[in-house]
């Protein structure tokens, strides 16, 4: 036969395998290597159809063979670099790419394909180039701009993600998805607006884009604009009426800022109505599948708590509905493992997410140290991502640390399988994995800890342990656990060793005010404390305010917006605060050397912060609220032997922390008593060993 006939084999297999008719085009090429054996261009065909049915071996080997007469062809070698990489063998995918780029450099696919097997092997840099050069070849190819502002978002240069987007918005106005990944980019550079705008056009060009609908909430979650969250998981509602997820969000939704008291109140109340509501429709949200129930569950009402209301009622009902959820998805965790008790040692178990250098890694490090390792087997779950001292520390006191990832279920089987006396949670509420998993009965006894101080309502958790100093006299009807309190602060905590000072002028403060450090995280600030500050500062025209930013820009937004309100109410200046930027512990420690006075948090006093200013001998002043989250500062002074900075009400707040900070006598001599009363305070064994004693008898019992 002439070449005339073996080209319209040829051209039939194209135009055959094109439109998906694999048997007629793989019969053209048979037929092409039947007038010519080792055609190079029958072997490529017939291996694009092998290649499309699947075949990856087969095709690799026709494509090979095809390369062997011809090895620059750069359409061969670009095939070849799509069978391995979808092979998995990305280096010799990647390779082939390359050289396929050096013989025809205007390859657009080939760039493309190479920047995506890049990004498979973690070669952003070189992938970001390899998409790049695509768009410089081909200024509209989309999908070149697509992953190129994927891999910028995830080297963080979020500035260029968006130009990328925003180019592929110009190309598809009309496309949903363009507009939703923008608002992805916009966000991630904390464009929070701009990203809202973004989802409103995805969701205007296509009402039931259900990705743009919750990206929108979440987002007006983030930015703490509660009540368009709420309005946005409401429209998620109407898409998605059964799910799980997006009901819990949309019925329990609370701020981490609070804009006034009033919004408060508002928020809580419609929180507790959201509650009343889910009640009711529960049966009809549990449809989704295990897995989607479970990860709808991974949530904290950690919030809730800082309403400074008795949230015991509320904490019970949410539990409830997470027994029901768990009732449907894992039943079988609901009830103790059976079987005997297996001889031996003890076992004590804690599982928490925050075993690092945090408030609960530095207070509850000292329980694991304390157990007997000859009587206890203890066993540490740390759920978190960071290893530090603290972690180290916490290990090296473990009979069994398990660092553990993945689903709820895999954790909560690990757990059980170790066949543990007693478990214990030292952060409930604080993560939602780990509240999941204390909803389960993973062992006979569970127990809580302060490192969130509400009760956690869970019927599995059957003690709350606390610390006697701290809590009220009617401290058991605040838990629905059985409450027992522990001596001193309930932990030995090591004295802050402190570093050399460091002038005013390099810590960010002024050299000529009386400072009134007021360290707490804003989610923290009840609004109630605003006037009482602004009153610090009317009355003591030297005073300086200082706090702390947070993390959240735009929880700090609506906690600056509401304070400095207040301020203009009373005619204050709003630079009489000054707000820092998070510290190093070391600079964080020199700042409160500097300061007059510590300033305690209504509704939700110190911790950590408190012993830290012991720590370093400054006064603090303290009016202690009705939870046990509103006394801690005033049980570390009753230890300390310093009562008298106990205020008795507002008025005697206002005028003990203006008299220390105005007198360096009273300020010098309360700072000495200060130091001295640590020794009551730090690193005191008499918690340790209570709480060891209390775990032996719950593990006997």
């Amino acid at each position: 036969m002439n070449g005339q006939t073996l080209n319209s084999c040829l051209e039939s297999a194209w135009a055959n395998q094109k439109a998906g008719r694999l048997d007629e085009a793989a019969a053209d090429c048979l037929r092409a290597l039947a007038m010519a054996p080792g055609h190079p261009k029958a072997l490529h065909h017939l291996g694009m159809v092998a290649h499309a049915r699947g075949r990856l071996d087969e095709a690799e080997r026709l494509i090979r063979q095809a390369l062997s007469a011809t090895p620059d062809n750069p359409t061969f070698l670009y095939t070849l670099g799509i069978v391995c990489q979808d092979k998995g063998n990305l280096p010799e995918a990647v390779a082939t790419y390359r050289r396929t780029l050096e013989l025809k450099p205007d390859l657009v696919q080939a760039s493309l394909n190479l920047g995506i097997a890049l990004v498979e092997i973690g070669q952003l840099e070189e992938a970001a180039q390899a998409f790049s050069e695509a768009t410089v070849q081909r200024p509209d190819y989309v999908r070149a701009y697509e992953n190129l502002g994927a891999v910028q978002l995830r080297l963080g240069a979020f500035e260029k993600a968006v130009e990328c987007f925003r180019a592929v918005v110009a190309f598809l106005p009309n496309l949903a998805k363009a507009h939703y990944d923008l608002g992805k980019a916009l966000l991630a550079g904390a464009r929070g607006d701009e990203a809202n705008a973004s989802f409103n056009n995805a969701i205007a060009l296509d009402p039931h884009h259900v990705r743009s609908a919750t990206a929108q909430a979440e987002l007006m979650a983030r930015m703490n604009r509660v009540d368009d969250a709420v309005a946005a998981y409401s429209h998620l509602r109407a898409l998605r009426p059964t799910n799980l997820a997006v009901a819990l969000e949309a019925s329990l939704m609370l701020p981490t800022v609070y804009a006034s008291t009033e919004d408060m109140a508002v928020c809580r109340t419609r929180y507790a109505s959201g509650l009343e509501s889910l009640e009711a429709e529960l049966p009809g949200l549990l449809g989704g599948t295990p897995d989607e129930l479970l990860a709808a569950a991974e949530r904290v009402n950690f919030h809730l708590a800082y309403q400074s209301e008795d949230d015991k009622e509320l904490q019970v009902r949410y539990g409830r509905i997470i027994h029901s959820i768990l009732d449907r998805a894992a039943p079988h965790y609901l009830v103790a493992a059976e079987g005997l008790r297996r001889p031996g040692k003890l076992r004590i178990g804690f599982a928490g997410f925050f075993f690092w250098r945090t408030v609960v890694g530095s207070y509850f490090n000292s329980w694991i140290g304390a157990l007997d390792k000859r009587q206890f087997d203890i066993y540490v779950y740390h759920l978190g991502p960071i290893e530090d001292q603290v972690t180290r520390s916490v290990k090296a006191a473990a009979s069994y640390f398990k660092h553990l990832g993945g689903s709820v279920l895999d954790l909560a089987a690990q757990i059980r399988a170790d066949q543990l006396d007693v478990l214990v949670f030292p952060e409930l509420g604080m993560n939602g994995k780990v509240f999941l998993l204390a909803a389960m009965r993973l062992a006979p006894v569970q127990c809580a800890a302060w490192g969130h101080p509400v009760t956690s309502g869970l019927g599995t958790v059957d003690v709350f342990f606390s610390c006697a100093e701290m809590e009220p006299g009617n401290a058991n009807s605040h838990y629905a656990e059985r409450l027992v309190t522990l001596p001193g602060i309930g932990t030995r905590y090591i004295r802050p060793v402190l570093p050399e000072r460091k002038s005013r002028m390099s810590l960010g403060l002024p050299e000529d005010r009386h400072i009134y450090l007021f360290p707490q995280s804003l989610f923290k600030i009840h609004p109630d404390n605003d006037r009482l500050l602004t009153e610090v500062l009317i009355r003591d025209p030297k005073g300086m305010l200082v706090m702390f930013e947070s993390k959240n820009p735009f929880a700090q937004a609506t906690f600056r917006a509401r304070f400095d309100r207040v301020l203009d109410e009373c005619g204050v200046a709003s630079d009489r605060l000054l707000m820092l930027p998070f510290l190093r512990h070391d600079d964080y420690l020199r700042v409160n050397m500097h300061a007059d006075v510590m300033l305690d948090c209504l509704n939700w006093s110190g911790g950590n912060t408190s012993l830290d200013a012991i720590g370093v001998g400054l006064p603090i002043v303290t009016l202690p609220g009705t939870f046990m989250r509103g006394r801690q500062s005033q049980a570390m002074l009753r230890l300390a032997g310093i009562p008298e900075l106990i205020a008795a009400d507002r008025e005697d707040y206002l005028t003990m922390a203006i008299d220390i900070a105005r007198d360096g006598a009273l300020h010098h001599d309360l700072s000495h008593r200060m130091l001295e009363g640590g020794m009551e305070i730090f690193d005191r064994a008499e918690p340790v060993a209570a709480i060891a004693d209390h775990l032996h008898d719950l593990a006997c019992r």
